[in-house]
């Protein structure tokens, strides 16, 4: 898998440094218009007559305005909007608090959306911030990491699977190249190799319901991901994370996320 919170596991992710890669998607993931396209009233606090002395001063974050578009962009990527130790590099903007931010890392107005501020792209992108020993001491050597800083794919038509399951199968199929890390499908099932472990993927959770001896969707816990109301491999396991493969809680309690039991 080639990658999650946003929150305390992922700041200490990036304690002292950090950016925002390159986002899957530039319409936004509900066809919603770009900045560029939009009234300048939906995140400016100027409107229409917003400048270059008043920009910064925004409705909400710009955490917050991001992710009315970009929803799982925000939920499983790098984090953002968080404090920077140190000093970045020129050309990696934080916002007038200090702050990390999307926007430190793409250029929001400007052809072609979400452009990087930098012409490099995946591990040298992130090289632009990280020293190379951050990653190399992760378990799996940064893998899931350096690909993207948002972990998404796009949904493939007539697939059942959601985009993320099928982000992971990238690597995560049979023949996956990272030892005991693999996993094979046979129909909607995910069988963990090496482990008596399995489980459905790419199923309706509503409909999961209906049949009793499942808590309803709306108590289960916000690190518990259902992409497209589907259980997925990001419905157990932290999709953007510096411990691979993480369980979203410990293994123990993991079943009763979700089992009515």
């Amino acid at each position: 898998m080639k990658p999650g919170r946003v929150g305390a596991i992922l700041v200490s992710l990036v304690v002292g440094a950090g950016l925002v890669l390159v986002a899957h998607v530039g319409t936004g993931e509900r066809g919603l218009p770009h900045p560029e396209k939009a009234d300048c009233g939906g995140c400016h606090l100027a409107g229409a007559a917003v400048n270059k002395q008043n920009a910064a001063q925004l409705i909400r974050s710009q955490e917050e305005l991001c992710v009315e578009c970009h929803e799982s962009a925000m939920r499983v990527s790098h984090p953002s909007g968080f404090p920077v130790s140190r000093e970045l590099l020129a050309g990696f903007p934080l916002d007038w608090k200090g702050d990390l931010t999307c926007s430190s890392c793409h250029v929001v107005h400007e052809k072609p959306r979400n452009r990087l501020r930098s012409r490099e792209t995946g591990r040298d992108f992130c090289l632009s911030c990280h020293v190379r020993d951050f990653f190399e001491r992760m378990k799996d050597g940064a893998e899931s990491l350096l690909d993207s800083g948002h972990f998404a794919a796009d949904q493939r038509p007539g697939v059942e699977l959601d985009a993320y399951s099928l982000k992971c199968m990238e690597c995560h199929a049979e023949q996956a190249s990272l030892p005991g890390l693999s996993v094979r499908l046979t129909g909607n099932v995910a069988r963990h190799m090496g482990s008596s472990v399995n489980h459905p993927v790419g199923v309706s959770y509503r409909r999961a319901e209906q049949f009793g001896g499942y808590l309803p969707g709306t108590l289960l816990p916000a690190a518990l991901l259902l992409p497209q109301g589907k259980l997925a491999c990001v419905s157990c396991h932290l999709g953007y994370s510096e411990s691979h493969g993480e369980l979203i809680v410990e293994s123990g309690r993991l079943c009763f996320e979700c089992h009515d039991l």
